[in-house]
Formats: structure tokens, sequence, C-alpha cells
């Protein structure tokens, strides 16, 4: 990247950059890139991308308030975008993990309602038709939804 700092596809190899970062759980590194690529005016046609990046090392790093902020940041940006829709739906999970089950269902009546197109959508909708049959613990099907 620093060899070609005016190629068209600089913003291509930062995101690829930080796929790698994130893949090898270095997470500091990855924050750290990502706040300097956020200003960088060459990384907007990436800018989703690495919002949701930087939204994940801070999630990763025990940094709640700021992914929190971040979370609205990018829905506030691209509202729809299907990155939104896991942003949304990891927000989901940790909410029933801490025993946040309105704002776990606030979660969900986002995903319904603003990323109805998305995989996750339809996940979470399959996974209600079969709690409606009774034939699944709500629990494990929110869970399988994430591990599918």
């Amino acid at each position: 990247m620093n060899a070609h700092p005016e190629s068209n596809k600089w913003d291509t190899a930062a995101v690829l950059r930080l796929k790698y970062l994130y893949e090898s759980n270095s997470d500091e590194d990855l924050l750290r890139n990502c706040e300097v690529y956020l200003d960088d005016d060459r990384s907007r046609k990436s800018y989703a991308e690495l919002l949701y990046m930087s939204w994940l090392a801070q999630v990763r790093l025990g940094q709640t308030d700021a992914a929190k902020e971040l979370e609205k940041r990018f829905r506030n940006l691209y509202p729809g975008h299907y990155l939104g829709a896991n942003i949304c739906f990891e927000a989901f999970k940790s909410s029933l993990l801490q025993g946040e089950y309105t704002e776990a269902e606030h979660y969900l009546r986002v995903i319904a309602d603003q990323y109805g197109e998305t995989e996750i959508k339809r996940r979470i909708d399959e996974h209600c038709t079969s709690l409606d049959a009774g034939s699944v613990n709500w629990h494990e099907a929110i869970w399988q939804s994430s591990e599918d």
C-alpha cells in the first residue's frame, strides 16, 4: 500500500489488510489501522466495511461504550446496510447473555424493520417458525442461527 499510495485499489488493499488483522486476532492493531484508514479520503468507497471492522475490534477488546457509539454511527450513516444487520444480531445475542431482554427485543425489532431482506433476518424467521411449532428451545434457535 505504501508503495502505491495513489492506486485506485488502495481502499481494497486497506480492507484486505484489516481482514487479515482480524483473522489473526490482532485487535489492537486492527483498531489502530481502522482509525487511520477511516480518516483517509482514499477509503471512502469502503467506509462501511472500515466502520464495521472497527466495531468488531472494539467488541473483541471489550470496549463496550465505544462499540455502542460506533454502532449508532454506522446505523445512522448506513441504514439498511447488510453489515448493520450483523451488528444488531451480535448486540441482540450480547443482550440475551446479559439478561437484558428488553434490549434484546429492541434489536430483534430493528432487524425485522430495517434489515428485512438480509440472511440474518431469514435465519431468525426460520428459527421462529420452529419455535412456534414447539420443536426447538428458543435459546438454542438463536445461537444456532449465528453458527450456521
